[in-house]
């Protein structure tokens, strides 16, 4: 009796086991391959320059507020200047005459009395030297010109009209006048055959 080794793909299908014949696929025809046209050769990239640093940005200090300008108060005119009078001179002092001594005490009648020396007077105040006049204050300077008058702003746009009002009512219907009366017949013309005859007879 034949042995039959065990292991991998060494057992033989049996015909038994044999399932049906799948029949083959037709093998499609391959198109010709179209030829292939030669690679361009590549251009060489040129270099790239280095990029040069960012310099920092430097940050920007916020903007005082703008104060508003104050209106230019106009100057009042200045006042002319009075002009300095002239220093009246001061008048030399008068020397102080010398006063005379007081009265002695009475004496009786007798001989005379021997004369008094009469003293020396009061020295005399010498006049000082006149104060300096003060020198004249500079005039003030000139006041500053008025500047030009700014531009006159937009016109202000007018205010809105009224809006119409309302439609007056419809009056009341006039009443209806008088019916007015029938006309009149026409007057007759005068019958004069018998007036002529009435005035013959009477002639």
């Amino acid at each position: 009796m034949p042995v039959t080794k065990v292991g991998r793909n060494t057992e033989k299908p049996s015909p038994a086991n044999t399932g049906p014949v799948v029949p083959v696929t037709p093998v499609i025809p391959v198109s010709p391959v179209a030829p292939v046209s030669p690679v361009r050769p590549v251009t060489p990239v040129a270099p790239v320059a280095p990029v040069s640093p960012v310099r920092p940005v430097t940050p920007v200090a916020p903007v005082a507020p703008v104060s508003p300008v104050r209106p230019v108060t106009p100057v009042a005119p200045v006042a002319p200047v009075s002009p300095v009078r002239p220093v009246t001179p001061v008048a030399p002092v008068r020397p102080v005459s010398p006063r005379a001594p007081p009265p002695g005490p009475v004496v009786p009648w007798g001989p005379w009395n021997p004369v008094v020396p009469v003293g020396p007077g009061s020295p005399v105040v010498p006049v000082g030297p006149e104060a300096p006049v003060a020198p004249v204050a500079p005039d003030s300077p000139p006041p500053c010109p008025v500047g030009p008058v700014g531009p006159a702003g937009p016109a202000s746009p007018g205010a809105p009209g009224n809006p119409a009002g309302p439609l007056s009512p419809a009056g009341p219907v006039a009443p209806a006048g008088p019916v007015a009366p029938p006309p009149l017949p026409p007057l007759s013309a005068p019958n004069n055959s018998s007036d002529t005859k009435r005035c013959a007879v009477t002639n």
